[in-house]
C-alpha cells in the first residue's frame, strides 16, 4: 500500500503549502477518499481553508483514491466541468 511505503520513508521536511498557495485562483477540484492513508482529514481541510475557492468532496468508504466512478464524484466532476465551461 502507498501509504505503508510513505510511513516507512524517512520524514519530509520540505514545506509544499506555498506552492498549494501559488495555486490560489485556479478552479480546482479536490476528491478524497474517507479512509485514505495518504491525504489526511486534517490538510484536506487546510487545502480548503487555504483556497477557499476549492470545491471538495469526500467519499464515504473509500480509501486513496477513490475510483471516481462513484456518483457523488462523477457529479462533482460534472458540477466543475459546468463551472470552468
Amino acid at each position: 500500500m502507498i501509504g505503508e511505503m510513505l510511513r516507512a520513508a524517512p520524514a519530509a521536511t520540505a514545506n509544499l503549502w506555498p506552492f498549494w498557495n501559488v495555486l490560489r485562483g485556479m478552479p480546482m477540484l479536490a476528491i478524497r477518499g474517507e479512509r485514505s492513508d495518504i491525504l489526511s482529514a486534517a490538510t484536506f481541510a487546510r487545502m480548503k481553508a487555504e483556497n477557499p475557492d476549492l470545491m471538495q468532496l469526500e467519499v464515504a468508504h473509500r480509501g486513496h483514491v477513490p475510483l471516481l466512478d462513484e456518483p457523488e464524484c462523477l457529479a462533482a466532476i460534472d458540477t466543475f466541468l459546468a463551472r470552468i465551461h
